[in-house]
């Protein structure tokens, strides 16, 4: 199963300099409820801008870049957005 899930203010922004333009304690919460225990994918400056992997989480990063590694067996990096979409779309 796929589920989004995304913040944005009136203007449609989502972030802005690989971080969130705004705190929110009650947001922050509500994600970490919905996120513990799942499998998260992030765009590579997002990944970036959160400062690395979640506690309690499976993270994909998404990216182009053929070369971009991370050493955590915690996050696995992916290059195509199909194969995820067949993987979790099933599940």
């Amino acid at each position: 199963m796929i589920k989004l899930l995304w913040s944005m203010d009136e203007n449609n922004l989502i972030g802005k300099n690989n971080h969130l333009p705004w705190h929110l304690k009650e947001e922050l919460q509500h994600f970490k409820r919905t996120t513990v225990g799942q499998t998260i994918l992030f765009g590579r400056l997002t990944y970036e801008g959160i400062g690395g992997p979640l506690p309690n989480r499976k993270i994909l990063v998404l990216t182009t870049k053929k070369d971009y590694i991370i050493n955590n067996p915690d996050v696995k990096v992916v290059k195509n957005l199909n194969d995820i979409i067949n993987t979790y779309q099933q599940n």
